[in-house]
């Protein structure tokens, strides 16, 4: 059975996606893992197999409908399952379009399917718990993965203080356009609890920059390593960097190695960044100057030490808190289980590829003339793409490269190379046969000798 991993933002997903991509093709499918526009590209060229996506959100359910037409089943993993506010979550993901376009649904845990089973119970009845290949990688079977990158950083760096924001609303790199898009569409829920959000969240995201120069300067052995969403208006980051000699921001690498190579890690709060912190067993401070009993962020507000202003971050730094962060583990480890459910389970990746066997029984034939309509479209696209290098050689014009982009290109021994980090997981990943399966796309199988 052949099966297709979306890979959207290399720095977030691409390590665990990969391990997932290595594992199914160790248990039989033929696998191909690549970035989504391109993978999509090549969906409509390919064999119907499974289509392993990220989001019921927007733009989604077209998508899934269009692929179901050419025969594929579609499995979703829901990458904002995590953290989420229940009635915006509700508004914009449980949806009858998105429950349409669906074969099965895969959730974090315990919490989120019981919030899909309330809000559609017909999507509940497509889901699953199983987790997020993304957390697997967290785990101690995994951290080896990540552990030489995090020794690199410190020997960079030193000692590591990761500062992590999450304004991708009040700070949108489309400022008010953004929340007045937001507040169109009601993709975020009603209007008025919007308004409460942003009035909120401009108070909580002002006291947090105002924090970080204060933590600084009391500690000036340490270097602040700042990484905002990716969404967000740099300008704020960027003077800071300018004016606090040990404040940096970095924007590029993995989350997790900068998690792992950190002594703590500081978050504005309800950044899922203090969940994954937590899993990976670093301390963790939320900074929460004001509540308000309407916002909640699920799991990121459960597992975090809450901290109100620049003194509590400075305790907490200096190590005054230590004893009383400690005695909430085993709080904060309860209420993980609930929202992950390879926290007291199996990994996600065998959870799911367990689910991707039963869903490989489905049987659903491509539409004729649908199928045939859309590959001409696609070789024509294909044609386009593929005349570009050449067209660009000719005219003297060099590829525009963004060193922001949220798809990091890399070569088939590129690829290769990644593949067998996880040999020390299972030998069998370095003997997979890997080829390059389209434009930054890769497919991986496995000849059991």
């Amino acid at each position: 059975m052949k099966l297709y991993i979306v890979v959207e933002i290399t720095s977030r997903e691409f390590d665990a996606k990969t391990f997932l991509a290595c594992s199914a093709a160790l248990e039989g499918f033929d696998v191909v893992i690549g970035e989504e526009d391109m993978l999509r590209r090549h969906v409509v060229m390919s064999e119907p197999g499974i289509y392993y996506d990220k989001s019921l959100h927007t733009q989604y359910p077209a998508l899934h409908r269009h692929l179901k037409r050419l025969g594929y089943r579609i499995v979703v993993n829901d990458d904002e399952g995590f953290i989420f506010n229940e009635k915006s979550y509700r508004n914009h993901s449980l949806t009858q379009p998105a429950c349409d376009g669906i074969d099965l649904h895969l959730t974090w845990g315990q919490y989120q399917q019981d919030v899909v089973e309330r809000g559609l119970p017909e999507l509940g009845a497509k889901s699953a718990p199983v987790g997020n290949v993304r957390l697997d990688l967290l785990s101690k079977e995994l951290r080896p993965f990540l552990q030489e990158r995090a020794d690199k950083l410190k020997e960079k760096w030193g000692r590591i203080v990761l500062v992590n924001s999450r304004a991708s609303v009040v700070n949108h790199t489309d400022g008010q356009a953004h929340i007045d898009r937001l507040t169109k569409s009601g993709e975020s829920g009603p209007a008025d609890l919007l308004r409460r959000y942003v009035a909120w969240d401009t108070e909580v995201f002002r006291s947090f920059q105002e924090m970080i120069p204060v933590a600084c300067a009391r500690f000036p052995d340490r270097n602040f390593i700042i990484r905002p969403h990716p969404a967000e208006d740099m300008a704020i980051w960027e003077k800071i960097d300018r004016e606090v000699p040990n404040a940096h921001l970095v924007r590029e690498g993995n989350v997790h190695d900068w998690i792992l190579a950190s002594e703590m890690v500081i978050v504005q709060h309800g950044c899922s960044t203090a969940a994954e912190t937590f899993l990976m067993d670093v301390p963790c401070i939320s900074y929460l100057p004001i509540e308000d009993e309407l916002i909640t962020h699920g799991m990121a507000d459960e597992v975090a030490y809450l901290v109100r202003n620049a003194d509590d971050v400075c305790e907490c730094l200096s190590g005054e808190r230590d004893e009383d962060m400690a005695s909430m583990q085993s709080v904060w480890r309860e209420a993980a289980k609930k929202y992950v459910a390879s926290v007291d389970g199996p990994m996600a990746a065998t959870a799911t590829i367990g689910h991707f066997k039963r869903i490989a029984d489905i049987k659903r034939d491509a539409e004729p003339m649908y199928q045939f309509s859309q590959r001409i479209n696609a070789y024509l696209r294909n044609l386009n793409r593929r005349l570009k290098p050449w067209l660009r050689k000719i005219t003297g014009k060099e590829k525009v490269v963004n060193p922001h982009a949220k798809w990091k290109e890399l070569t088939l021994d590129e690829f290769k190379a990644h593949v067998k980090r996880f040999a020390f997981y299972d030998s069998r990943f370095a003997d997979l046969d890997i080829t390059q399966a389209y434009i930054d796309c890769f497919r991986l199988r496995y000849h059991d000798k």
